[in-house]
């Protein structure tokens, strides 16, 4: 019976892989030489059993030794999310991730274009006329010249070619969407992961602080979503190499419970909204006041301030015109 075969007969009774069996298997398959049937039913079964920790761990382990890796200066901050909320949604994290560069917070912000359709975080890069294909050389240069980079991870994880195909078949997300925000190319010192389940979230703390980090946040928003929500009671779990603490963020601390909901579109739909909002500094705006909420948190990671005081400082940034999104096309 194949490595992988074994994998797949112990995942189906129940079984957790060790952090080495599961870098084995991984890096197996990005060999190239491993049936897609074989892949589509290990996903599948690490799917039905609940991804464990140590799955995690190793499957980001076997990643972060294959992909392409780009030396950027540290501290570096990167805000992801896993996804999977299954709701039409703003592209927040992108949108912070530029807000947090004009406000001084270096950012290689790794995200990938939409599975379903134009919907994705580079998709929301581009349709600002940003560059997402520059190559590293050229993306380090973009981030010594603008304080952020975009890493397109299609470009930067080559071997994903090798379980595209399975991927495709599965309805369901996969343990490949709970890596992305653990294997940025730049190997961040600092970060903000969403997603929008609280038992995901316990394990992406504790993969984190497994994997190394200096500090992150991982965030489960009110009502499924995967940022820190200016709506519903978000819970935060607060990593650092020491400790995992968990921790909840209701609206009413910064006095947002009156925030109206709102309906995000496809990516170049929400980067048109963007660009308007940032260019009339509508600041009471529900999406301006959500990206500010997001962007309070990442700096309150990266150096501690409180997410009161970020959180005004967005604001006033915001509505002091700061922000030019024509600065961050390429020149």
């Amino acid at each position: 019976m194949t490595r992988i075969r074994t994998a797949i007969a112990d995942i189906t009774n129940k079984i957790d892989l060790s952090k080495d069996n599961a870098e084995t298997v991984l890096t197996d398959i990005f060999t190239g030489t491993v049936d897609q049937t074989e892949i589509t039913d290990l996903l599948v079964a690490l799917y039905q059993k609940g991804e464990s920790v140590s799955e995690i761990v190793g499957f980001a382990t076997a990643m972060r030794k294959a992909m392409i890796k780009i030396d950027l200066p540290h501290p570096i901050m990167d805000n992801c999310g896993t996804g999977g909320s299954g709701k039409s949604r703003f592209n927040i994290s992108s949108a912070a991730a530029i807000v947090l560069a004009s406000m001084g917070i270096p950012m290689a912000k790794h995200g990938n274009r939409g599975s379903k359709g134009p919907t994705g975080s580079m998709d929301f890069i581009e349709a600002l006329g940003i560059p997402i294909d520059l190559s590293p050389e050229k993306t380090k240069d973009y981030f010594l010249k603008h304080n952020i980079c975009f890493l397109f991870a299609r470009h930067y994880h080559p071997n994903m070619k090798c379980v595209t195909e399975s991927r495709k078949t599965i309805p369901h997300r996969t343990i490949f969407n709970l890596l992305g925000p653990l294997c940025n190319p730049a190997t961040v010192s600092h970060q903000l992961i969403g997603t929008p389940n609280v038992d995901t979230a316990k394990k992406l703390a504790e993969a984190a602080q497994q994997l190394g980090t200096q500090s992150t946040w991982v965030i489960v928003g009110g009502n499924a979503t995967d940022e820190l929500s200016p709506n519903h009671t978000s819970t935060v779990f607060k990593v650092t190499p020491q400790s995992i603490t968990e921790d909840k963020f209701t609206p009413q601390t910064l006095n947002l419970e009156n925030t109206p909901q709102y309906t995000g579109e496809t990516a170049p739909q929400n980067a048109t909204t963007f660009k308007t909002l940032i260019a009339t500094r509508q600041i009471t705006h529900p999406i301006i006041i959500h990206i500010a909420l997001n962007v309070a948190a990442a700096i309150s990671i990266f150096n501690a301030t409180p997410l009161s005081t970020a959180y005004t400082n967005c604001i006033t940034h915001i509505q002091n015109g700061t922000l030019n999104l024509d600065d961050f096309k390429l020149q």
